[in-house]
């Protein structure tokens, strides 16, 4: 869970709790924190669509406060210059809808080898 002179290492107990605790009768298995970049790329994903909606509720005009789904995708396709803290780093969403920033993805280790070390066929 981190270790022991992290400072924030209860949020990623949380995170972990989180993704692997059912939801609407959905699971992901524990061994996806460790084995592949699930995850991390789950955590990237929820935390884009979180940022984008925030915008568009704080920008949007609705009586209810709360935004359509357009505004929303539009938020989304603004988030740039690194406007997303995610796990894998901060990153942005290009016009195209795709991630900006993919030569500066961090690094992720786990059990003290690289994650892409140990994702490799036979290990």
């Amino acid at each position: 869970m981190g270790h022991r002179r992290q400072p924030r290492r209860g949020l990623y107990g949380a995170f972990a709790e989180a993704f692997t605790s059912p939801h609407h009768g959905q699971q992901f298995p524990a061994e996806h924190l460790t084995s592949s970049y699930w995850g991390i790329v789950a955590y990237d994903a929820v935390i884009a669509a979180a940022t984008a909606l925030h915008n568009a509720a704080a920008h949007g005009s609705s009586p209810s406060g709360i935004p359509n789904h357009y505004a929303v995708r539009n938020e989304l396709y603004v988030l740039r210059n690194n406007a997303v803290a995610g796990a894998s780093g901060h990153f942005g969403i290009d016009k195209n809808g795709n991630r900006t920033n993919t030569d500066s993805v961090t690094t992720v280790h786990g059990l003290g080898k690289s994650l892409s070390t140990m994702t490799r066929p036979g290990n």
